[in-house]
């Protein structure tokens, strides 16, 4: 420890705890007081233990001002508010600080108002994340503490049970700690296998689809709606047929067993059946199709897993055993364990044996984090 400067750096199992619930834990932590900031190499944690949020990483970078800070190298956010953990991968996580201020209140006013300032929590390219009941993968993402919400960017994909979702910008609403509902705006579409050889189809311009205990039980079609839907013999539940239906809005239900309950269609629908042996063969998908199981994550180990090819995802089931259920307990200040301090186990990857910094942080600089992201970007 430097006392002129007020520079130190700190070996083993490192940490650095604010009263406020934030902490910045390293195996090697350079921190400089004066200034406010931080620098971690290998097994980093940047925890906010009263929102229960963390990045994780090999490298990882923090300034106390505006609680900004960025993370790369096996980055791993994890939200566990609830306790089905929300794991998210991408190559660079960041985080920064905002104070919400309504329109309608004086800003002295906002002062008394609880949980006023929320977190933002951002990942750039190859975004990969997992959690029991809904699975997804984008290029960019983007996750808010004020609501809670999950917002994917840039040919997002979403998998909840048996279903895939796809469209332009898909977002994933939180309430009371479980999955709400999911907003799918511009080529909405929504497919599931049925029997591995054909496909139902939903599409529309704009998809609403809301949660209850975890499942998919209802489904809105806003604009341009249209269906492909195989149903089968209530006796033995053979195929028996294919139904085409097209309106300006649908709304569809989704029985207790995952499959369909029934269709109201609105306005003007119009559409046609077909006998499994006379099924017009031009009808059968719609639009935009597009089956990406392959891209699947299937475990919290898995959203490491490349998927540049769409390659067959291997089976990472059993080293995902090895983790689930496990916790991780911090140290507080006196070095004893703390059982506040719990946060879920990390889902391993390929680590840093180095301390080097990551291509483009060279000069850590997160007061303009937007030039770091250029920077990435180009890379």
């Amino acid at each position: 420890y430097n006392t002129q400067n007020e520079q130190s750096k700190l070996l083993l199992n490192s940490y650095i705890e604010h009263n406020d619930g934030k902490r910045l834990e390293a195996d090697t932590l350079f921190y400089d007081k004066k200034n406010g900031k931080g620098e971690g190499f290998k097994n980093v944690h940047l925890i906010d233990l009263k929102k229960k949020v963390s990045l994780n990483g090999q490298y990882g970078y923090y300034i106390e001002k505006n609680e900004r800070g960025i993370v790369t190298d096996s980055a791993v956010m994890m939200e566990y508010s609830s306790p089905d953990t929300l794991f998210l991968h991408s190559d660079t996580l960041r985080t920064y600080s905002v104070k919400y201020i309504p329109d309608s209140l004086p800003a002295d006013t906002i002062k008394s108002i609880k949980d006023s300032v929320y977190k933002i929590f951002e990942g750039f390219h190859n975004v990969r994340f997992y959690r029991n009941n809904i699975q997804g993968v984008c290029d960019s993402a983007i996750f808010s503490t004020q609501d809670s919400v999950l917002t994917m960017l840039n040919k997002p994909i979403v998998w909840s049970e048996k279903r895939q979702i796809t469209g332009d910008t898909i977002r994933i609403f939180q309430k009371d700690e479980k999955l709400d509902r999911i907003l799918i705006n511009d080529k909405a579409f929504a497919t599931d296998s049925v029997e591995q050889k054909y496909f139902n189809q939903l599409s529309g311009k704009q998809m609403i689809g809301y949660i209850k205990n975890d499942s998919l039980r209802k489904i809105d079609i806003l604009g341009n709606a249209q269906s492909v839907y195989f149903f089968e013999d209530k006796a033995d539940s053979s195929l028996i047929g294919m139904a085409t239906t097209e309106s300006p809005m649908m709304n569809i239900y989704v029985n207790d067993k995952n499959t369909l309950d029934k269709i109201i269609v609105k306005t003007k629908p119009s559409g046609n059946l077909y006998p499994i042996n006379q099924i017009d063969q031009s009808k059968i998908y719609l639009p935009n199709y597009s089956w990406q199981i392959a891209l699947r994550p299937l475990s919290k180990t898995d959203i490491f897993r490349r998927t540049k090819n769409a390659i067959k995802p291997t089976n990472t089931a059993s080293e995902d055993k090895k983790t689930t259920g496990k916790k991780t307990t911090r140290r507080d200040k006196s070095g004893k364990n703390n059982t506040s301090h719990t946060v879920p186990s990390l889902p391993t990857a390929t680590k840093s044996t180095t301390m080097i910094r990551p291509s483009g942080f060279d000069n850590p600089d997160i007061d303009n984090m937007d030039r770091q992201k250029n920077n990435q970007t180009k890379k």
